[in-house]
């Protein structure tokens, strides 16, 4: 419409004559209304300009916002698939947190009572090895029937078994303890599970009048205790006059013992990572940690092993 309108107006301004026709004007006011037209085409010319542009820029935005929608749309739909996906992995961890609380329950009550049991130190690292071996072993058993039970399925489904021999399945690692070897390459190297002085050494009388199997530390109060190096714990709770007692399976048959802590924060069957907070000794002008390290059950200086000297 607006074309119409121009052209209509140019062969006003351009073609007089034939203005004068159509229209009953006197000369002169036919001649007044040509000039008036010619002199307001650039004008409506430059409008019409400006409106294209606009309109032009207005089809560009819309485009730009249809795309946007799209994109929009298509991240929404990403976003709830990986909500879908983190609800469905919480609802396993929640199930794994259950199983593997009820688990640490079990062998706490086991632990707990092998320590009523046991007549001393050494019988109890005897009693929790020998379960660790029998738990292993029924561990592997148990893998080994999942793995028997799943290729019997397989066969039986298979619409056309090979005429090959099935080979055997390859044996699964145990989950007790993936304890790394070379703990005995660590010797000098161990850092003290606290800071502190060291006021008894191993060998030394101590208040009973017993040698010292181990080391005692002066650490400050409220010191947290670390572990010396990675492994499997594999026993925390009170222990006779030990108080509460931390013991950390480190493989090769070494095994850190501390006491003294007035809280411990690990739990039996945990892997823990050398030099990870373990425990917090008590808020007292003298919490002294006692530090002992055995081998195959019998108590070792671990003096030297630790990285330097107390005191």
């Amino acid at each position: 419409q607006t074309v119409r309108v121009l052209t209509a107006l140019q062969r006003l301004a351009w073609r007089p004559s034939e203005a004068l026709i159509a229209q009953p004007l006197t000369p002169t006011d036919a001649v007044r209304s040509a000039i008036l037209l010619r002199a307001s085409v650039p004008e409506i010319q430059r409008s019409v300009k400006e409106i294209t542009y606009q309109i032009t820029q207005l089809n560009a935005l819309r485009s730009e916002i249809n795309a946007q929608k799209d994109r929009i749309s298509s991240v929404s739909r990403e976003m709830n698939v990986q909500q879908i996906s983190l609800e469905r992995l919480f609802a396993r961890k929640s199930e794994l947190q259950k199983s593997a609380l009820a688990q640490s329950a079990k062998a706490a009550d086991r632990v707990s009572a092998m320590a009523l049991e046991a007549e001393d130190l050494r019988d109890l690292l005897q009693k929790l090895t020998s379960q660790r071996k029998q738990l292993a072993e029924e561990s592997k058993k148990e893998k080994e029937r999942k793995a028997a039970a799943k290729i019997a399925s397989k066969a039986k489904n298979a619409p056309e078994p090979k005429a090959e021999p099935t080979p055997a399945p390859e044996a699964e690692p145990v989950e007790t303890a993936s304890l790394s070897t070379g703990f005995g390459r660590t010797k000098g190297n161990l850092p003290y599970p606290a800071r502190g002085t060291v006021i008894e050494r191993y060998g030394e009388s101590n208040d009973v009048g017993l040698n010292s199997k181990g080391v005692v530390i002066r650490a400050r109060s409220g010191a947290q205790v670390i572990a010396p190096h990675e492994g499997v714990v594999v026993f925390a709770g009170p222990f006779r006059r030990y108080g509460q007692l931390l013991i950390i399976d480190h493989g090769e048959g070494y095994h850190t013992l501390l006491a003294g802590m007035t809280r411990i924060d690990a739990s039996v069957g945990q892997q823990v990572l050398g030099g990870e907070p373990v425990a917090v000794m008590a808020s007292t002008d003298k919490p002294d940690l006692y530090i002992e390290l055995r081998r195959n059950g019998q108590p070792i200086n671990p003096l030297p092993w630790l990285v330097a000297s107390k005191g």
